[in-house]
């Protein structure tokens, strides 16, 4: 894909893409399936389109799949290489993956039941994350949803505090922007409403807002 945003990270289509899964599961402490599972506590109940985006190696778009056998499935992602690995993992299923920007997926507006996105959001700056808000209020159909899995501010533990603020100071550059805030405080201007947080293993997140 050409023209992709200065901030992409080219590490996703070499040595990062080989062990993205393992990283994953260390940095989560092995739960990140326990809480990916824990999203279809509050999706729509039986969403006909549903957008996976910055879906990685396609562990959540799966899960849709599994859960939603007759929706529409859509994962979108910058990486070629990570990619290949979704539709590897994928094999005899429908899932329609797409190379894309997040920031423009290409959907019409008001078409798509449910938006989900795991471990990704943090990965862009502000101005980025604002546009993927924006878009994915766009594409969204009234009252579908919106469902984020990420990190949180950690705010007990002084040592793993350290630890935690460690790994986010080297390795992942825009995430302050994101764990600072609350899911009211990053949605409600894009006009999002019934807007949840509920904190998961002290360190991660699910927001659920609604168009």
């Amino acid at each position: 894909m050409k023209n992709k945003p200065k901030y992409y990270r080219q590490e996703f289509e070499g040595w990062l893409s080989c062990i993205y899964d393992p990283l994953i599961k260390f940095f989560s402490f092995g739960f990140e399936n326990k809480i990916r599972n824990k999203l279809f506590q509050y999706t729509p109940e039986n969403p006909k389109r549903i957008v996976d985006l910055c879906c990685g190696t396609g562990s959540l778009t799966i899960l849709h799949k599994k859960h939603f056998p007759k929706a529409q499935i859509f994962g979108i992602d910058l990486s070629a290489k990570m990619l290949r690995k979704a539709k590897a993992k994928s094999k005899k299923t429908d899932i329609s993956y797409q190379q894309k920007n997040i920031e423009k997926t290409g959907f019409s507006s008001n078409s798509i039941d449910l938006v989900t996105i795991s471990f990704g959001i943090h990965e862009i700056p502000d101005t980025a994350r604002e546009n993927v808000f924006a878009e994915v209020y766009r594409i969204l159909k009234p009252r579908g949803i919106f469902l984020i899995f990420d990190y949180k501010k950690l705010r007990k533990g002084y040592f793993l505090r350290k630890i935690y603020n460690l790994f986010i100071h080297k390795f992942e550059p825009y995430a302050t922007g994101f764990i600072e805030k609350s899911g009211k405080e990053l949605l409600q201007k894009f006009n999002f409403r019934n807007i949840e947080e509920h904190r998961q293993y002290k360190i991660f997140r699910i927001i659920k807002a609604q168009k």
